[in-house]
């Protein structure tokens, strides 16, 4: 099973698995890392890339919360250590969808990336345009 990272500032990363957790179920292969104020990031940044080098054989997916933000830049300066994929602006649909194709026994993870590629772009609408549109 692939695993999921999730990493970001303060408590989002545990509250999007749990949110999720509600929707899918157990989620056993999901962990998370929080930039919390006054962290050692050194620290963080070690614990991240033992994860990510402990599951680098059966795959791994990583989501960080904002372009350039701290777990961002954090996950760059570990993609010079591993190859991950590493996709930014998490969101729950997301995550549900990730969770969803992580559990699939045959899915490549190249695909599931492609995949959730597609699937961002669709997951944020404009309900009011959408009311209107009725």
């Amino acid at each position: 099973m692939i695993k999921i990272i999730i990493f970001t500032h303060g408590g989002l990363s545990g509250a999007l698995k749990e949110s999720a957790s509600m929707l899918v179920g157990t989620l056993d292969n999901v962990e998370c890392f929080s930039v919390m104020p006054g962290c050692d990031l050194d620290a963080l940044s070690e614990q991240v890339s033992a994860s990510i080098s402990k599951s680098q054989e059966d795959g791994v997916i990583v989501f960080s919360d904002l372009f350039f933000g701290t777990p961002f830049n954090i996950l760059i300066n570990l993609s010079q250590k591993h190859s991950f994929p590493h996709i930014t602006g998490v969101n729950l649909p997301l995550l549900i969808e990730a969770v969803n194709y992580s559990r699939q026994e045959d899915a490549a993870l190249e695909y599931i990336v492609k995949e959730l590629m597609e699937f961002s772009e669709d997951c944020i609408k404009d309900a009011g345009a959408f009311i209107a549109s009725l």
